[in-house]
């Protein structure tokens, strides 16, 4: 059942704006929305260049504009250990990728600093689940009668896809739909002109997850 509440309120300058809330029986999955994957100072963009991460950057203001209006916003950021993506090698630019206190790559942007999360989990591995407290959150969710896991975030043809095939896995019986948005997820610009991006979502289809924009997610 589909819930929305409107309430009036008033800007600093004076103007009504009118809030809308939606709340039904889905769960939006907030995966990596990190300074290091998103942001233009953060380890992408200094490996790769800003204009790699355009269809990320344009992807940002749709994802707060989601979990403005979602009751239920699990965030799940990464923290990794030093050369874990590089094969040890420490003068790569992605060396200290997500790895906490070598530099801001951490750090939820601030974009979604007003975003109030449910809950906030910690992952050492592209797969969410590598963390047992998110295996918890998706449990209790279940119990309070989730029907519905909507994975957004970054990077797509990797932890996004990962953990929406995990958790098809784990919710086997198929009666809960585990979605990604294409409009919430996102890559890099290469990723798209080399076939990943397409090839990743009919991978994902294959497994199970339903692909669909979020204004078909959430009607």
């Amino acid at each position: 059942m589909l819930i929305i509440f409107f309430s009036l309120f008033y800007t600093p300058y004076g103007t009504p704006h009118l809030s809308v809330m939606v709340t039904d029986n889905q769960s939006l999955i907030l995966i990596d929305p990190l300074i290091g994957f998103c942001g233009l100072s953060g380890s992408l963009a200094k490996r790769y260049g800003e204009r790699e991460l355009a269809e990320i950057r344009n992807t940002i203001p749709r994802i707060a504009q989601a979990a403005a209006i979602s009751t239920r916003t699990h965030l799940v950021r990464s923290e990794y250990f030093a050369g874990q993506f590089t094969d040890g090698n420490m003068d790569d630019t992605l060396a200290n990728l997500c790895v906490p206190d070598a530099n801001e790559d951490c750090r939820v942007i601030s974009e979604l600093s007003n975003v109030k999360f449910r809950s906030r989990t910690t992952k050492c591995e592209e797969n969410a689940f590598s963390s047992k407290e998110f295996g918890n959150v998706v449990g209790d969710d279940i119990r309070n009668g989730i029907s519905k896991f909507v994975v957004a975030g970054f990077l797509l043809e990797h932890c996004v896809k990962v953990t929406a095939e995990k958790l098809v896995e784990f919710l086997s019986d198929g009666k809960i739909q585990v979605v990604v948005c294409t409009d919430l997820t996102a890559s890099r610009v290469e990723k798209y002109s080399n076939g990943v991006v397409e090839s990743t979502k009919v991978n994902l289809k294959s497994k199970g997850v339903v692909i669909e924009s979020w204004e078909e997610a959430s009607p």
